[in-house]
């Protein structure tokens, strides 16, 4: 109605009539009215904006380049494009840590990211800290602190990325390497295997891992742990697989179930009829056989392959293990 000057408003009670100029329509201020016409506008992203991120998208891919970033941001530049990172200069992080301040160490991480590492790694690793300006606090015994900077930083980041123009499928990426980026060890070494098998999983998991090494090795630590423990995860899928192809095809047998282990272990289990109960001696062999298949192809000789069936609650299980050291 911000066309009209004026219009007529009818009193539904007395049925009085009043002319009202349109900046006083009360329906514009409902929320239902407002959202029949608001959903029609549409937030474009400014072009300057759009330009600004690409040169500094340029700036990121180069040592040199990133070299002109720091000086820039170390003298204010940026201030309205990528402000977050601006307030990282600054922030104390501790006598613990290899580089006190919160954007050199944000600077360091790119000195380990591989030659090829995308766009949106690049700028996960920029964003990746942003809220530690958020969360710094001093504990007595730790020192300076930042529980909760991956949330935080989460939280600010979709604000920074729509300024930029970035579309939704590289802003949920970066937005999730930014979220996730300080709690692998938890998700993958301390959560049970089929959690993190599952965390593993995730399209955008290997921008993640790659991030995380980045942020550990600056740090001034080794990210192997973690390393092992995922190539160890992708082993173990690769073993279900072969699990459900080979035994169940060798032994006709139909499948039950496949589990994941927290000591890292795999284990089938076979539905066991009639048929595999009165010949489990042969069973038995071929599920052996068709075990030591499976690791030879995986080339793991520090694994072995056991077997367990039990009559009563009718299954056949295979379970793939690291050796016990001698």
């Amino acid at each position: 109605m911000s066309h009209v000057k004026t219009y007529s408003r009818t009193d539904k009670k007395t049925g009085k009539v009043t002319v009202v100029k349109s900046h006083d329509d009360k329906r514009t201020k409902s929320g239902k009215k407002r959202s029949s016409w608001a959903k029609h506008f549409i937030n474009a992203p400014d072009p300057g904006m759009i330009k600004m991120r690409e040169a500094i998208t340029d700036l990121l891919h180069t040592e040199k380049g990133r070299e002109e970033l720091t000086e820039k941001i170390k003298t204010g530049g940026f201030a309205k494009t990528i402000p977050e990172v601006l307030n990282l200069y600054g922030v104390e992080q501790g006598e613990h840590h290899p580089l006190p301040d919160a954007f050199d160490h944000t600077m360091e991480l790119f000195k380990h990211l591989p030659a090829d590492a995308s766009d949106n790694i690049l700028w996960a690793t920029l964003l990746h800290d942003i809220g530690k300006v958020e969360t710094q606090t001093f504990h007595k015994t730790r020192g300076v602190i930042f529980d909760g900077h991956e949330h935080a930083g989460y939280k600010m980041v979709e604000k920074v990325l729509t300024r930029l123009g970035f579309n939704k499928t590289d802003s949920a990426e970066i937005s999730y390497l930014v979220l996730h980026h300080g709690n692998l060890r938890t998700q993958i070494l301390r959560a049970e295997t089929s959690a993190a098998h599952k965390f593993v999983k995730h399209p955008n998991f290997g921008s993640l891992l790659t991030l995380h090494k980045a942020d550990v090795y600056a740090s001034g630590r080794d990210p192997h742990e973690v390393v092992e423990r995922h190539d160890l995860l992708l082993k173990t899928e690769d073993f279900r697989k072969d699990l459900y192809d080979r035994v169940s095809k060798e032994l006709g047998a139909k499948k039950k179930a496949v589990e994941l282990n927290d000591d890292g272990s795999v284990s089938l289990y076979l539905d066991n009829d009639k048929e595999l109960t009165n010949d489990q001696g042969n069973v038995d062999l071929k599920v052996q056989q068709a075990a030591d298949a499976i690791l030879k192809k995986h080339s793991m000789k520090n694994w072995e392959a056991g077997l367990d069936y039990d009559e009563q609650s009718g299954w056949v299980g295979v379970h793939f293990e690291p050796k016990t050291p001698k």
